[in-house]
């Protein structure tokens, strides 16, 4: 239960802040179009959370990649390879499943 306390806590945290850098930097981007009379502003800033997520999915990616190659963690693997690649195929398919609803999450997560 304490552990779960920790990551409520944690997590609202990482939330707020990370509302905070998304208002700043729409903020710096409204500030630069208005300088330069530039009117895709609302578009602009409508599509930030989007970006913003899909950044830190990729950095997140990038950072467990980079973990697999040093061996620091172990890669993830088909247990099930011996029984032959259909269970591979059903397996890789639900794992991009999971991983494009973990990032359509995300991206609308830090949206709201």
């Amino acid at each position: 239960i304490c552990l779960f306390a920790l990551w409520f806590a944690l997590n609202i945290l990482y939330n707020i802040t990370n509302k905070w850098a998304l208002e700043d930097v729409r903020e710096k981007v409204i500030e630069a179009a208005t300088q330069q009379n530039d009117f895709e502003v609302s578009y602009l800033s409508s599509s930030l959370p989007i970006t913003i997520g899909c950044i830190q999915f990729g950095i997140g990616a990038a950072y467990a990649c980079f973990l697999w190659l040093l061996r620091i963690r172990p890669v993830p693997h088909a247990d099930e390879l011996s029984r032959g690649m259909t269970v591979v195929k059903r397996n890789c398919i639900g794992l991009v499943r999971m991983i494009r609803s973990a990032q359509l999450t995300e991206s609308f997560r830090i949206a709201i």
